[in-house]
């Protein structure tokens, strides 16, 4: 049979398992913890309790503990809330208050139960060990609670540490007397600065003027950006004229005139006239524009950006035809003088009137730029003035926050000297300690621990057993999870028979002859009775009706199938299993079946049978010699295990008997094998065989050592099929425990 992949994982089943295969360890180290129960309630002390509760309100902290400006988390840490009653808690449990009520009721009294002793120290261990403050969230309430073992003790501790702690409390939170003092000079001199701050802040808004601060700056803002247009335009205008001063300087060196004689350009075509015409009234548009533009938005505006581009750009189209055309030169003089000038005249006057206009835009320029600086400076003033206001501002608002902050609390601090020490009414007892009660909840804690961990405990043990340290086979199921073979077949253990599965009569022992017969003994029966627990023989008939089908379905027609059964180890029950199937075979048909027993202990070399000598495998291949092995109705037993020399001859031998075994007449020829191992015989017949079974006794048979026989079996090819024997089943029927059997 194929071998499949192990899994691994556990399921409902398996705990079943477990926890039935493992119920009387269970219960055993349970019963001991039940035991181990019963001697701590022996043992347990006796112990009284007194309870007590206590109600804390807001409580007023000194101011001078808290930061100006965080009144709101003192309210939160000091009035009420859980940071108050951590502290209150903290208060009742710390050592000096167990200490002062140490001293107050006596060492002696507090440890007179305990042995007795005048240590005071002790005495405030044991009041701080059996006291117990308990707070709860949301919850002004703690709830104290004293445990001690003398019930006279208990009551008096209790009040007594209520009546001490409300004195610490005092003592912790009420103001010293010169407090009032200091908190009188804070808030002066906080007033005085806080007259200060308010005097400058009143000074930069006088320099800054009636006007808001953000509409100083908007203006000065839309004056930069207005003059800076302003420039903009006359350095266009004055690079225009810089052109034109170069161009014509150009043209006059060359056709040199006098200031009377006009200058006649080189004659420029009609349509280039036009062209240049509509270049410079484009160009002058585009101008206009972009004065408005700039005048109105920042130079990174998409408006100020693009009538910039169009504005180059037509300045390059008439560099391009002034440098084509020069006479085109006249047609830019003209449209400056005005539309009555002749444009083919220019004379020198023209040249000195340029010279003018560069002049004035340059004198332009300058003021424009001085008065750029000017307001820029006048933008920075104010950009000073406001980082001085917002600094100001936030001055005067840390003092008046000081001056309302020490103002307070001295109202505070004033209002609390006048209720005076013992007068404080935030702390109380809602609750007043109850008279000794003894405790009786401790216990059965205790006790339901000691079993639930007892009971873990047997169930810890039982899993740690099954899954680590007992490896061995134990269920079918293991079989397909651990060794990835699926059972052939798994006959489990009955109860009530001395060898776990058939009655001693139905042993092989009685067939072959003298010793034991498990495993490879000689028989010394006279006969083989017929079966007288029929309890077993259900197993052996679904035992061979599987083979049968498992043949059918190989479609193996041929006479003499040969089976082979062998195990792991002895005591599996491989002898019991050969003779109940071949007893089982040779009931069905007319079939004959041959059970040969292969083991050799060392056994004797004559085999007798009814007080005649047994027949060897040779003789019974003979049908007139097989009679005296025939023990019953088509079934013959021989045995081979008379050679002493049988591992080292058997392969060879037997070899040359399988063409006899296949021409006989048996129908099944059955070998019950020596167990699997490096020197047995089996893993060397195991191939000449129509079927191996492989016995797994459980409980006993290792993971590793059934791993280990099938990986040698299969080595050899041989087909192999594992039988579970004396497999037991734990868990009961309804809860699945036939299931777990299959």
């Amino acid at each position: 049979m194929n071998q499949k992949p192990a899994s691994s994982g556990l399921n409902l089943t398996d705990i079943y398992h477990v926890l039935f295969r493992h119920k009387w360890k269970i219960l055993i180290i349970w019963v001991l913890g039940a035991i181990a129960t019963v001697i701590v309630t022996r043992q347990w002390p006796v112990l009284y309790r007194s309870e007590a509760k206590l109600f804390i309100r807001a409580i007023r902290e000194q101011p001078t503990i808290v930061a100006p400006g965080d009144e709101e988390e003192n309210v939160r840490r000091l009035g009420g809330g859980d940071g108050i009653i951590a502290s209150e808690r903290d208060i009742l449990t710390s050592y000096d208050l167990a200490l002062e009520v140490a001293d107050m009721l006596g060492p002696q009294r507090i440890l007179a139960a305990v042995g007795g002793g005048t240590n005071r120290y002790a005495a405030a261990n044991m009041i701080r060990g059996g006291l117990l403050a308990e707070t709860f969230k949301g919850n002004p309430t703690i709830r104290l609670t004293f445990t001690h073992p003398d019930r006279s003790v208990v009551q008096p501790v209790l009040s007594l540490l209520i009546t001490n702690y409300i004195q610490k409390h005092l003592e912790i939170h009420q103001a010293p007397g010169s407090l009032n003092e200091y908190l009188q000079r804070q808030t002066d001199q906080s007033r005085l600065d806080l007259a200060k701050a308010e005097d400058d802040l009143r000074k930069i808004k006088e320099e800054i003027g009636v006007l808001p601060l953000e509409d100083i700056k908007m203006e000065h803002a839309r004056k930069i950006a207005m003059i800076n247009g302003d420039i903009y335009a006359a350095q266009l205008k004055l690079a225009e004229l810089f052109t034109t001063l170069k161009q014509v300087t150009n043209y006059l060196a060359v056709a040199p005139v006098t200031t009377n004689t006009p200058v006649v350009a080189e004659p420029v075509p009609e349509d280039k006239v036009e062209e240049y015409k509509g270049v410079l009234s484009l160009l002058g548009m585009w101008e206009q524009e972009l004065l408005k533009y700039q005048r109105i938005y920042t130079p990174s505006n998409d408006f100020v950006v693009n009538a910039r581009l169009r504005v180059d750009e037509y300045k390059e189209q008439r560099r391009r035809l002034e440098e084509a055309y020069p006479g085109l030169i006249t047609v830019e003089a003209a449209r400056e003088r005005g539309a009555d000038r002749d444009p083919a005249a220019y004379t020198q006057q023209d040249l000195l009137a340029l010279t003018r206009q560069i002049n004035v835009l340059q004198d332009r320029i300058a003021i424009l730029t001085n008065e750029l600086k000017n307001v820029e400076e006048d933008a920075r003033a104010v950009n000073e003035l406001e980082v001085k206001l917002v600094k100001a501002q936030r001055e005067f608002e840390r003092h008046e926050e000081n001056f309302l902050y020490f103002s307070k609390s001295l109202a505070r601090a004033q209002f609390d000297e006048q209720l005076g020490p013992g007068r404080v009414t935030n702390i109380k007892p809602t609750q007043e300690p109850t008279p000794p009660s003894r405790v009786v909840d401790t216990l059965p804690k205790i006790q339901l621990m000691i079993l639930g961990g007892a009971f873990a405990l047997g169930i810890a043990l039982a899993f740690v057993i099954e899954l680590y340290l007992d490896r061995s086979i134990k269920r079918p199921v293991e079989l397909e999870t651990k060794v990835g073979l699926p059972p052939f077949l798994s006959i489990p253990r009955l109860n009530g028979t001395s060898r776990h599965l058939l009655p001693e009569m139905l042993r092989p022992q009685r067939l072959l002859g003298n010793g034991s017969a498990e495993n490879g003994a000689a028989p010394d029966s006279a006969h083989l009775p017929a079966p007288a627990d029929p309890r077993f023989q259900p197993f052996f008939d679904a035992l061979r009706d599987r083979l049968i089908m498992d043949f059918e379905h190989r479609n193996l027609v041929h006479k003499a199938k040969l089976v082979a059964i062998t195990s792991c180890g002895k005591g599996a029950g491989v002898s019991t299993i050969a003779s109940g199937l071949a007893a089982s075979l040779s009931e069905t048909g007319d079939g004959n079946v041959l059970l040969v027993s292969m083991h050799n202990d060392g056994g004797v070399a004559q085999h007798f049978h009814k007080g005649q000598l047994e027949c060897d495998l040779n003789d019974v291949l003979s049908k007139d010699k097989r009679e005296e092995a025939m023990v019953q109705d088509n079934l013959y037993v021989v045995s081979e295990s008379g050679n002493t020399m049988m591992p080292r001859v058997l392969h060879k031998h037997f070899s040359a008997l399988v063409p006899r075994l296949r021409a006989s007449d048996f129908d099944y020829i059955i070998f019950d094998m020596p167990p699997v191992s490096q020197v047995s015989p089996t893993t060397r017949v195991a191939p000449l065989m129509d079927m191996t079974f492989l016995v797994v006794e459980s409980e006993k048979t290792s993971q590793d050592r059934v791993k280990k026989a099938i990986e040698m079996l299969q080595e050899t090819r041989a087909r192999t099929g594992v039988v579970l024997n004396k497999a037991r089943t734990y868990v009961p029927k309804a809860l699945g425990g036939d299931a777990e059997a299959m």
